[in-house]
């Protein structure tokens, strides 16, 4: 043993079984007995020989640990000599005085900037970190959006919306309707416009199923099929259309592994064909709230400008592609913008 106070010869009489810290039993040359680590040891650890004792040895008590640690120092085995460490020569009084002359004389150690200055190495320091994990985040980040980016795109070609010509990417008519849909459920609104599912709907009706893509209902009544409210066949069958379209469309996202669309939500569909159809604010109110409670009626009216704005975009895209359609979604405006709804501004 080469350092700690059990400096020299050591018998080792039972081993550790914990490899990670290992601290086996040892007895010295002094008949010190006791376990030992890497605290007392200094560099490598050598093994010098073995040595035989007799079976009965005890360890434990005083005689048997002097009578093992006879044994070790009448033993052949003896330690290393330790080279001679290489001294090496002393600064001149000279060398130290003008090193210590020149680290008073270093701005850091002069007037009163010594303060400022550490406060400045400080936010030095600070702003380091800061700046790389910012650049780690904008790394990752950027990588995640490219990687969603191309999936999009992915998608976007399966479904006919991107056309690739020559290697280059083009929009496809039915590219050139999504781009101008701004809603979370731009491309379900693009596909029910292709698929025809808002034809034969009268405004009220449209209404009511474009409500289906921005309404989220705060309790459960929300969902993709509309059970037991009192809403005309045509109507019903279209929010089961949008239901299926909504399907087809989280499949193939899933298939691309993106995140999926929001599910179409049923919640407001009966209130807003009621208001829409002329029926009153406070009927429609009881009628949209949950559990007996009537909708707070800033919230109704809230609701109504975002079924409005998403009528106003399907009446602008489908001027030129479908006529009838951009009539119907112009007369569903008008019959959900009345009453507390036009006096909101909507």
């Amino acid at each position: 043993m080469t350092g700690g106070r059990r400096r020299g010869l050591a018998l080792v009489v039972e081993p550790s079984g914990d490899r990670r810290d290992p601290k086996p039993v040892v007895v010295t040359e002094s008949s010190w007995s006791g376990r030992v680590g890497a605290a007392d040891f200094v560099g490598e650890i050598q093994v010098l020989g073995t040595l035989r004792v007799p079976k009965n040895a005890d360890y434990r008590s005083g005689r048997g640990k002097r009578d093992l640690a006879s044994t070790l120092r009448n033993s052949a085995i003896s330690a290393p000599r330790q080279q001679a460490k290489a001294h090496r020569p002393a600064a001149s009084d000279a060398q130290l005085a003008d090193l210590r002359a020149r680290m008073r004389a270093h701005p850091a150690h002069t007037g009163q900037r010594a303060p400022e200055l550490d406060r400045t190495a400080e936010r030095y320091a600070r702003l380091e970190r800061e700046v790389t994990a910012s650049a780690a985040t904008v790394r990752a980040t950027t990588s995640s959006l490219a990687v969603t980016f191309e999936r999009i795109v992915a998608l976007l070609g399966d479904r006919g919306y991107i056309d690739t010509v020559d290697g280059a990417s083009e929009l496809t008519e039915s590219g050139h309707r999504l781009a101008r849909v701004y809603s979370e459920s731009d491309l379900l609104v693009c596909e029910c416009i292709e698929d025809g599912v808002f034809d034969g709907l009268d405004p009220a009706g449209l209404a009511a199923v474009v409500s289906t893509m921005v309404f989220e209902s705060r309790g459960e009544r929300g969902g993709a099929v509309l059970t037991g409210e009192k809403v005309p066949g045509a109507v019903r069958s279209a929010v089961r259309d949008v239901a299926d379209r909504w399907t087809d469309i989280v499949a193939a996202e899933a298939a691309h592994r993106l995140e999926p669309s929001r599910e179409p939500d049923v919640g407001f569909v009966a209130p807003l064909h009621q208001w829409a159809s002329g029926g009153t604010l406070a009927a429609v109110l009881l009628a949209a709230g949950e559990r007996g409670r009537p909708l707070p009626a800033g919230d109704f009216v809230r609701w109504c400008r975002q079924v409005i704005d998403l009528l106003d975009q399907i009446k602008q895209t489908s001027f030129e592609t479908a006529p009838g359609l951009a009539t119907v979604a112009t007369a569903a405006i008008a019959a959900v913008r009345r009453g507390v709804v036009a006096e909101s501004g909507a």
